[in-house]
């Protein structure tokens, strides 16, 4: 991060069918991810599916999900403990993009010994290994989906890692305004406001503009319109 020690810790919900960000928030680098998303307020999001990575992975936190009406994909920890219910049979052997489908189990997950933990029935367990060879576990409480999807369905997270290019290095988020909290956040926000104008502008976007071009043509427009005229 450029040399300096990251003193903020910004949690991003993507909204991958709209491109947008959905959900900002920004903590400091003692709140961990598992924290961060254990406190995270689920109400607007049930009926909803949430993808996230191995950072966020807490069983309490797949417990509040299940109670709250919100699915989940992610990967599996290699050393979670798990007890197998139930095995369906894996009827489609690869994905399109050539993931091999190895098992579909239904599991109780977690270990009852675990103070800091938490035991969370009936959900579903997915593996399958990629074209180079890599072995893939995927834990959700959706089971209306085929194991194919489920597979298919983690893939797409890689539009918020990037999401986080775009921010880092198209909008300058790792420079921001300044070293306050304050200054920080509105550099986030700024970020945020600057990729939502750009999806909603791009179906008129010239095909000789970059993004970038793009949004400061508007952005001079915008100044140009507001300007007072005189009398």
């Amino acid at each position: 991060m450029g040399g300096f020690t990251p003193g903020v810790r910004v949690q991003v919900g993507y909204n991958l069918d709209r491109a947008i960000p959905q959900y900002l928030v920004m903590d400091p680098v003692s709140i961990n991810d598992q924290a961060a998303i254990e406190r995270f307020d689920l109400t607007p999001y049930r009926g909803w599916t949430l993808l996230f990575d191995m950072g966020y992975y807490a069983h309490r936190a797949f417990a509040r999900m299940q109670d709250a009406g919100v699915s989940f994909v992610t990967r599996r920890r290699v050393q979670a403990s798990d007890v197998v219910t139930a095995i369906r049979e894996v009827t489609v052997k690869r994905t399109p993009e050539g993931d091999r489908l190895i098992a579909d189990q239904t599991i109780t997950l977690g270990s009852p010994n675990n103070r800091r933990g938490a035991v969370v029935p009936n959900l579903r367990l997915v593996t399958s290994e990629t074209a180079q060879g890599k072995r893939m576990e995927f834990v959700t409480n959706r089971f209306d989906l085929t194991a194919t999807e489920i597979v298919r369905l983690y893939r797409q997270r890689w539009q918020i890692e990037l999401f986080f290019r775009f921010l880092k290095h198209q909008l300058a988020i790792m420079t921001p305004i300044g070293r306050t909290p304050q200054a920080i956040w509105l550099t986030i926000l700024i970020a945020a406001i600057i990729s939502v104008l750009l999806v909603l502008a791009a179906t008129d976007r010239p095909a000789g503009l970059s993004n970038v071009q793009w949004l400061s043509a508007l952005f001079m427009l915008l100044v140009i319109t507001l300007q007072p005229r005189g009398g």
